[in-house]
């Protein structure tokens, strides 16, 4: 079966400042949606904060997955719980709760909206490994964020920040680590 899946590079994402940092849309889906209309389905960004307190816009209709990638952060969800975050922890939560962090870090976040669901995890690969995914039927897409290293999938090298976007249209993709690799695996499902 063909795999159905496109390579997003470095270069193309777009980086806007925020008032503790700056966030990187690394991919929205539906491709036309937009951030600030709040009419996608699903949302990865990473997001480096600065500051050591921030308060988090709030999100109506919106589930987070918020996973750090470097460095440390507590979340302080008022009324909810309280979440301390190392590297490649992650904690969820509704957007319109009212959200305070505390600590410096480059984070990874997953939004979705209404009836999406998703998954964040870490993946460390070995160089020279192969790792095989298979897809179940509820799965949409299956994101893969190249945190570190260097992978191949078919002929194609995907690198350092680099995103590989696969829909459901194959069973089970396999990659090789060119170099030991931190990847960010999300799932999407609806």
């Amino acid at each position: 079966m063909v795999m159905n899946y496109q390579i997003i590079k470095a270069a193309s994402f777009t980086t806007t400042p925020w008032s503790g940092g700056t966030t990187t849309e690394l991919f929205i889906y539906p491709m036309l949606s937009k951030y600030a209309t709040r009419n996608f389905n699903f949302r990865l960004s990473t997001a480096t904060v600065n500051v050591q307190e921030s308060t988090f816009t709030s999100l109506p209709g919106i589930t987070r997955t918020l996973m750090v990638l470097e460095g440390e952060m507590t979340l302080l969800h008022k009324s909810h719980h309280t979440a301390k975050l190392g590297k490649f922890d992650s904690d969820n939560f509704k957007g319109d709760w009212n959200t305070t962090s505390i600590g410096k870090c480059l984070d990874f976040n997953l939004m979705t909206m209404e009836n999406t669901q998703g998954t964040v995890e870490s993946l460390h690969v070995n160089k020279g490994k192969q790792v095989t995914f298979s897809f179940s039927d509820n799965i949409q897409h299956l994101l893969i964020y190249v945190h570190s290293g260097q992978i191949k999938i078919e002929n194609k090298s995907i690198e350092t920040v680099d995103l590989v976007v696969f829909e459901t249209h194959s069973k089970s993709i396999e990659i090789i680590s060119l170099e030991n690799c931190d990847l960010i695996i999300s799932k999407i499902f609806q």
